[in-house]
C-alpha cells in the first residue's frame, strides 16, 4: 500500500505531511527565543575563536616554545668524572654514587605565575638560595635552557631533604642519580687537589680549584644525552638515549702520596709543637720539575665542598681568619730573607765586586755615619760576631755584614747597588711565574727607588740597599720560586717547570697527553759562579758552624740555606729551609716555611732533616 508509515523518510516526515496526518502536535517558534539561541551560539562561537587568537597571539610565543619543549626534549646525563692517581697509581679521589635535586623545566613553566611562585616559596623552604646559589627564579632565567630540560639545582642531598621535597608531591622537582666527589686523604691533599662545585651559569659540576680546576676539561668526561618524548600534558611518552654519558680521563700526577702525608703530618706536629699554624713545604725534583709533595697550613677537608648539609662549615671556612683555602707555597709572597744570599752571591762574583776567598770582617755591627747627627751612626746588625768571613763562611754562617757590603758597600768597598741587585733578581726570574699546573700563582716582586719613594714618602737610602742585600724589605717572592731557583743551583742552572700532571689517559687507557721536562730558565753559564755558591751551601750543613749543620748526620749529603726574614716591624719572623739532596747529584730539592717561628730558621731545619731521612729511606735506597 503507497504510503507506507515504513518507506516514510526524514524529509518526508517533515515537510510533506500535514500535523492532523502525520499525527504530530506542532508547537510555533518564538520569535525571541529563537533570537536568544542564535545569541549564545554566536557567543559560544566567538569565545572559542577569541580563544585561539589568545592563545595564537596574545600568549602565542609562550605555548608554542612550551609546545616544541614538550615534544621532545633532551635530558643531560652526568658524566662520571676522572680519576686522579698519584705517581705509582694509588687512587687520590673516588666518585661517590648519590642523589641530586634537578628543575624539570617544562613541568615549571607549565604552572600559571601564581603557582610557579608557590612552588618557589615551598622549594625554598626546603632549599634555602644559600644552598642552592640563588633564587630559583634567578636560575631559571640564567640557565641555558637549550642545554637540558632539566637544570642541576644542588648536588647531593641529605635523606631528610629527599623526604621532604618528595613531599611536595611535584614533577617539576626531579632526585636523581649523580656522583659526588670524595677526596680520600682530606685535608693533606687539599691544596693540590683543590675541590668541586656548581658553575655559576651551566649548573653543572666542575672544577674549583687545584687540579680539579686546572685539568676539568679533561676530567669532567662528555655528559649523555637521553631524548624525553611527552604529550601536551607532560606524560613521558617514550625515552630513548641519544648519547650514553662517557667518563672523564685519569689524570697521572706526578705526587707521592706516602711522601705527601708524611710531609703534612711532619709539618702539622712542627707547626703544633711550636703553637703556629702557618706554613708550607714543598718537595720536586730539580732534573724534571716533577712536584712530589706540596703541603700548605692551616689547610681544609675538600669533602665540605661536596658533602651535603655543609653549608655552615662552607661559610665558616670560607671566612675564616687564618684563611686555610689560600695556597701559602704558590700564592704566599714572602721575604726570602737569607735564602737570598746565594743569589747575591752569584751576582757579586760575576761583577767582580768579589772572589770567593775576599774577606770580610763581622765584629756583630755594621756602623754607618749619620751626616745629621754623627753621635748616633746608623746601626745594621748581623745575628750574631762571626769575625772574618770569605764567601763560602758567609753562606754557612750567613753574615748579615758580609753581603750588607756585598750588595750596598762600605768604605772603599762599593757593592753591588740596587739597581744590579734588581737586574739579577730579574734575570733570575723571582719576578715569574713558574707555570705550575695550578691555579692563582703569584709573581715576585721588587719595589725599586722609585716605587719605594711613591710607596713610603722617603728617598732610598744605602740602608735600604742593605736591607735587600739580606733578603728583607722592598722584594717578596713565592715558596715555589725561590725552591726552583735553588734546586737549579744544584744542577748546573736549568730551571725546570714544576708539574704535576704526568700523564692523562682516556677511559680505554691510552695516554692522549704527556708531560716532559722544560726549561723556563738557563743559567748554565754562571756555572763557575755557581761551583763557588754550592760549596757555600754545602758547607753550611757540614761545617760545624754551619747554619743547617743538624743535617750532618744524615745519610745523604745536603746542600742548603736557612733564612729569616722579620716582617710587621720586626715584631715576627718567617723562617725558611731551602736545600737539595745529594748535594753531589740532586735528586730533590727541599723547602720547608714556617711563619712567626719562634726561634727563626733553627725551627725549620728538624722538619726538612726529617723529610729528607724519610725520602733517602723509603725512595732513594729502594731504587738503588
Amino acid at each position: 500500500m503507497p504510503g507506507s508509515d515504513d518507506d516514510l523518510c526524514f524529509e518526508e516526515a517533515m515537510f510533506d505531511a500535514s500535523p492532523e496526518e502525520s499525527g504530530a502536535v506542532e508547537v510555533p517558534l518564538h520569535g525571541r527565543v529563537f533570537f536568544g539561541a542564535l545569541t549564545v551560539a554566536t557567543l559560544l562561537v566567538s569565545a572559542m575563536f577569541a580563544r585561539v587568537a589568545y592563545v595564537n597571539v596574545g600568549r602565542g610565543a609562550f605555548y608554542a616554545a612550551r609546545a616544541e619543549a614538550n615534544v621532545g626534549k633532551e635530558i643531560v646525563l652526568p658524566a662520571e668524572r676522572g680519576a686522579i692517581v698519584d705517581a705509582y697509581g694509588a687512587s687520590l679521589v673516588r666518585n661517590e654514587p648519590i642523589f641530586s635535586v634537578f628543575l624539570n623545566v617544562g613541568a615549571f613553566l607549565k604552572k600559571d605565575p601564581e603557582a610557579r611562585l608557590r612552588f618557589i616559596d615551598e622549594l625554598q623552604h626546603i632549599l634555602p638560595p644559600m644552598a642552592i646559589g640563588g633564587d630559583v627564579g634567578t636560575i631559571v632565567a640564567n640557565a641555558d635552557l637549550e642545554r637540558s630540560a632539566r637544570i642541576l639545582l644542588l648536588q647531593g642531598v641529605t635523606v631528610e631533604t629527599a623526604i621532604a621535597l618528595k613531599g611536595m608531591n611535584d614533577e617539576a622537582v626531579v632526585i636523581d642519580n649523580d656522583f659526588r666527589r670524595d677526596y680520600l686523604f682530606g685535608p693533606a691533599f687539599a691544596h693540590l687537589l683543590g675541590y668541586t662545585g656548581m658553575s655559576d651559569t651551566e649548573r653543572r659540576i666542575e672544577g674549583k680549584s687545584g687540579l680539579e680546576a686546572s685539568y676539568d676539561a679533561v676530567l669532567r668526561g662528555q655528559e649523555g644525552r637521553k631524548l624525553m618524548l611527552r604529550d601536551a600534558a607532560l606524560n613521558v611518552l617514550e625515552e630513548r638515549m641519544s648519547a650514553a654519558p662517557l667518563p672523564g680521563a685519569t689524570l697521572e700526577t706526578t705526587i707521592d702520596a706516602e711522601l705527601q702525608q708524611y710531609v703534612y703530618e711532619r709539618m702539622r706536629e712542627g707547626l703544633r709543637a711550636l703553637g703556629r699554624t702557618g706554613g708550607a713545604a714543598i718537595v720536586l725534583a730539580p732534573k724534571t720539575g716533577a712536584v712530589l709533595s706540596l703541603i700548605s697550613l692551616p689547610s681544609y677537608d675538600a669533602n665540605i665542598f661536596t658533602l651535603p648539609g655543609k653549608n655552615a662549615e662552607r661559610a665558616q671556612l670560607l671566612n675564616a681568619a687564618l684563611h686555610p683555602l689560600f695556597n701559602r707555597a704558590i700564592s704566599g709572597l714572602y721575604s726570602p730573607g737569607s735564602t737570598i744570599k746565594p743569589m747575591l752571591g752569584l751576582a757579586a762574583l760575576r761583577e767582580g765586586i768579589i772572589d770567593p776567598t775576599t774577606s770580610v770582617y763581622s765584629a756583630g755591627v755594621l756602623e754607618l755615619p749619620n751626616p745629621y747627627d754623627p753621635a748616633r751612626p746608623s746601626r745594621f746588625l748581623d745575628w750574631k760576631a762571626h769575625g772574618w768571613v770569605n764567601l763560602y763562611s758567609a753562606l754557612a754562617r750567613s753574615s748579615n755584614i758580609y753581603f750588607y757590603e756585598v750588595g750596598g758597600g762600605f768604605g772603599d768597598r762599593k757593592g753591588l747597588g740596587v739597581a744590579r741587585i734588581e737586574s739579577y733578581w730579574r734575570n733570575f726570574g723571582f719576578a715569574k711565574k713558574t707555570g705550575i699546573d695550578l691555579p692563582s700563582e703569584a709573581s715576585g716582586i721588587f719595589y725599586g727607588p722609585e716605587e719605594h719613594e711613591r710607596r713610603t714618602g722617603n728617598p732610598w737610602r744605602v740602608g735600604d740597599t742593605y736591607n735587600i742585600s739580606i733578603g728583607q724589605g722592598d722584594m717578596m717572592v713565592t715558596p715555589l720560586r725561590l725552591l726552583s731557583f735553588i734546586g737549579a743551583i744544584g744542577t748546573g742552572g736549568y730551571m725546570k717547570q714544576p708539574l704535576l700532571m704526568k700523564a692523562v689517559r682516556d677511559a680505554e687507557g691510552n695516554i692522549t697527553e704527556s708531560a716532559s721536562p722544560r726549561d723556563i730558565l738557563d743559567f748554565s753559564d754562571f756555572a763557575k759562579e755557581m761551583h763557588e755558591v754550592r760549596q757555600g751551601l754545602e758547607a753550611a750543613v757540614v761545617k760545624d758552624y754551619g747554619t743547617a749543620h743538624k743535617l750532618a748526620d744524615l745519610a745523604v749529603t745536603v746542600a742548603g740555606k736557612t733564612g729569616s726574614a722579620q716582617i710587621q716591624n720586626n715584631a715576627k719572623v718567617n723562617a725558611f729551609f731551602v736545600g737539595y739532596a745529594p748535594a753531589e747529584n740532586p735528586e730533590i730539592a727541599l723547602l720547608v716555611l714556617i711563619e712567626d717561628a719562634k726561634e727563626g730558621s733553627l725551627n725549620t731545619v728538624p722538619i726538612a732533616k726529617d723529610v729528607l731521612r724519610w725520602y733517602y729511606e723509603h725512595r732513594l735506597v729502594k731504587s738503588e
